[in-house]
């Protein structure tokens, strides 16, 4: 079978689309299919190359990817507080300061249906050329970001070239109101009549969840015998308790809080474990936060100011990530106050069968149902008030526990056998088929 896949991120990004991606498409190659992917081009990435059999193509506006880098790093500095670990990064200029002022005030208003617009020519340019030389049997979507969409379903129009189209979402789209793609008030009419079509084109749709797949077979009946639940993947670079690598952090801690991932102002934020933390006076603990934390910067810095061992570290890469969760005691889960969001990064933890916190915001919580029958975690509840002392001491006890027993292999294997490499690619490879 030959494959295209179309997805503005992949590896090397460390983020948890490309790392999921780049995972299947070379597992797909393995298989025997030819795989190709189109991305977005980054400064210092080659623009044409074979990964590991995959052909991989960047494309896009070398200004605009500078651009965004450029923010990207301008928001690092202006959030990240002293840090021993972290990577140095150049001041902040007075012109990323102007940058900054205008992707608020104008761009971020205007683009649609998402901020990576601009990769969407690009994209369909690229497909296209493909398409002409080499027709595919099956086109893939990756989404978030919603421009791959975008891009597929203009490319799917000719299906001689292209045969199925495949959607494969992380994220949902048109009802995202707590962290909109893009300015609801201006296209929330627009964003549902798209992915109302799109979802008619598509031939499969797969989804990271149950909440999702039921909150789309309501709000597109039509299409809901199309959709399937493929659950997050299990990288295979994730180490377990004891595996070899170096270590991310320096010095000693009783008890090393970590958790990584984005934060939001509005759908995923601290202020909870913050003060649970606060609360618990672990002597001796740190907390640390790790990833693109500048929306709760603010947040982070008044606790650090009350308590120590609180620190941020901005983003790092990716096998500095992996050293930070092999040096953890406990890893921390935020959840959203959506239910239709699975953080990926729980199969992760979950592979390391080390203590997991999770808070939840949402009654509907779907990462308190994914630990459910995990048996080192804990599950508490952000009910918009501080934690109750029930909840502190609660926090604070299985924070310091020295006597629980590791999970037995088998249990944990049989935990994580439906997120397996195999498995997930597996399941594409029936919906391409079918």
């Amino acid at each position: 079978m030959r494959l295209l896949i179309l997805t503005f991120s992949y590896a090397p990004r460390p983020n948890a689309r490309a790392i999921r991606w780049a995972a299947l498409a070379e597992e797909f190659t393995r298989r025997g299919h030819q795989v190709s992917v189109i991305t977005a081009w980054q400064p210092g990435e080659s623009t044409d190359e074979l990964c590991n059999g995959v052909q991989v193509f960047r494309v896009g506006s070398p200004l605009m990817e500078r651009l965004r880098r450029r923010l990207a790093a301008g928001r690092s500095v202006a959030a990240s507080a002293p840090d021993p670990f972290a990577i140095p990064r150049p001041s902040r200029s007075r012109a990323t300061t102007m940058l900054t002022v205008l992707n608020r005030s104008l761009w971020s208003k205007l683009w649609w249906p998402d901020s990576t617009c601009v990769w969407a020519g690009p994209a369909v340019r690229k497909a296209r050329d493909l398409l002409r030389s080499a027709p595919v049997d099956a086109v893939i979507s990756v989404s978030p970001t919603f421009t791959a969409v975008l891009a597929g379903y203009r490319i799917a129009a000719d299906r001689q070239r292209c045969g199925k189209w495949m959607l494969d979402l992380g994220d949902p789209f048109s009802v995202m109101e707590q962290a909109p793609p893009n300015n609801f008030r201006l296209y929330r009419g627009l964003n549902h009549w798209f992915e109302r079509r799109a979802f008619r084109q598509a031939d499969a749709i797969s989804v990271t969840n149950q909440s999702t797949h039921e909150l789309y077979a309501q709000l597109f009946p039509e299409s809901a015998r199309k959709i399937t639940v493929i659950p997050p993947l299990l990288p295979a670079t994730t180490g377990s308790r004891n595996a070899a690598g170096p270590g991310f952090f320096k010095g000693g801690a009783t008890v090393r809080l970590v958790y990584l991932g984005t934060l939001y102002r509005e759908i995923r934020k601290p202020d909870f474990l913050l003060q649970l933390f606060l609360e618990a006076a672990l002597p001796g603990a740190e907390l640390h936060f790790i990833g693109d934390t500048h929306q709760c910067h603010d947040t982070i810095a008044a606790y650090s100011a009350r308590a120590s061992g609180i620190v941020e570290h901005g983003l790092i890469t990716r096998n500095d990530a992996l050293g930070a969760i092999r040096d953890a005691d406990v890893l921390v889960n935020l959840g959203n106050n959506t239910v239709f969001q699975l953080p990926s990064k729980l199969v992760e933890y979950a592979a390391t069968g080390k203590r997991i916190v999770s808070i939840s915001r949402a009654i509907q919580d779907s990462s308190a149902h994914f630990l459910q029958s995990y048996p080192r975690a804990l599950c508490l509840h952000d009910s918009g008030g501080p934690p109750t002392p029930d909840q502190v001491t609660a926090f604070a006890s299985f924070c310091a526990r020295t006597d629980d027993n590791e999970i037995a292999p088998p249990i944990l294997e049989d935990f994580l056998r439906s997120h397996r490499l195999d498995r997930i690619a597996g399941q594409y490879e029936k919906l391409l088929y079918a």
